[in-house]
């Protein structure tokens, strides 16, 4: 009986010790700038004003205030009158009037056939404040557009405090 009373007594007095040992459950968090919770993607077309031009602008929509644009990818597509013609294209934000940061040029795929087609595919790492907006600025060198220039961003929105 006082091996009963020994062991009974042992278990209560190592009870309270292996409470005291416990890990705590970890505090809950959230990532409010995981990329994932606030995915960018926005296409703008174009259909007529810029064929017959040289020079072709697209405007994506404005940053919401507390908010600020991380774009990580672009994707421009335009038809050339001219097979032979030459092109480029720059990305840039704009607050108000006036250019911000840095302007990103990027250069089409080579023309791999007998229509003006043209792409630009690529990854970028821009960051617009909020109240200003992507713009995107295409130019034909000796030549025109001849169809819609479509231009698509995509990234992610993160919070400013």
């Amino acid at each position: 009986m006082t091996s009963l009373r020994r062991l009974a007594f042992v278990a209560l007095a190592l009870a309270p010790a292996s409470f005291a040992f416990a890990q705590p459950k970890p505090a809950l968090v959230k990532d409010v700038d995981q990329p994932a919770r606030s995915m960018y993607q926005e296409t703008v077309a174009v259909t007529s004003s810029c064929i017959g031009q040289s020079t072709c602008e697209l405007s994506f929509a404005t940053v919401p205030a507390g908010k600020r644009l991380v774009v990580q990818w672009i994707n421009v597509f335009y038809p050339l009158a001219s097979t032979s013609g030459d092109s480029d294209v720059k990305l840039y934000s704009i607050l108000g009037v006036q250019p911000q940061g840095t302007t990103f040029f990027f250069q089409p795929a080579p023309n791999a056939g007998t229509t003006g087609l043209r792409t630009v595919n690529g990854g970028v790492l821009m960051y617009v404040d909020a109240g200003a907006f992507p713009f995107v600025f295409v130019t034909a060198e000796n030549t025109t557009f001849n169809g819609s220039v479509l231009a698509t961003l995509s990234g992610y929105y993160v919070s400013v405090p």
